[in-house]
């Protein structure tokens, strides 16, 4: 569920944003244009690195594990908001701004774009998953669990502190977790 909310919160951005990022950058003051260009730089290169990577691993059987994963999710929300930022200093910069109405629906649409955004990342953070390595038979193995202590989620074998190996069988009738030969 919180990865399609974040799915969500960057499809509202595209949506509502890229029209007016267009705008900015073709219109704006030429030195307000390069710091949105390096902002938007450095947001694609966190949300390449945030979903690419995630479907890079998947073919490899891992994932990110929790930290990272959070820690990404969080810097792509804050390049966002700085982005949404430098892009209204851009539209600020243009001489017309108080008279064209294309700088009056760039406005609202960024800020509206701007809460949207921080309220689905609030949602986000509030299904926060915890995990911890357990021993199972002798075997370090990764849980996931709510972060309040609530049910357990998924089992994974350990690979390093960034990724997570394959999910393991879980049998929650039994609780018993099918470790590999």
């Amino acid at each position: 569920m919180a990865e399609t909310q974040f799915y969500c919160v960057i499809a509202v951005f595209l949506f509502l944003g890229i029209p007016v990022l267009f705008f900015s950058l073709v219109r704006g003051a030429e030195a307000e244009k390069r710091r949105l260009l390096r902002s938007l730089l450095l947001l694609g290169g966190m949300i390449l690195l945030r979903f690419g990577g995630n479907y890079s691993l998947s073919k490899l059987d891992m994932g990110w594990r929790c930290t990272p994963r959070y820690v990404m999710s969080f810097l792509i929300w804050v390049l966002l908001v700085v982005t949404i930022a430098r892009c209204l200093q851009t539209l600020a910069s243009l001489p017309e701004k108080r008279t064209s109405p294309i700088w009056l629906g760039s406005f609202l649409s960024l800020l509206t774009s701007a809460v949207f955004i921080t309220l689905l990342m609030i949602s986000l953070y509030s299904d926060r998953l915890n995990e911890s390595v357990v021993s199972i038979d002798g075997q370090a193995v990764i849980r996931e669990s709510k972060l309040n202590g609530g049910a357990v989620r998924r089992f994974y074998l350990p690979v390093n502190c960034l990724v997570h190996g394959q999910e393991l069988e879980y049998n929650w009738e039994t609780n018993q977790v099918t470790l590999p030969a």
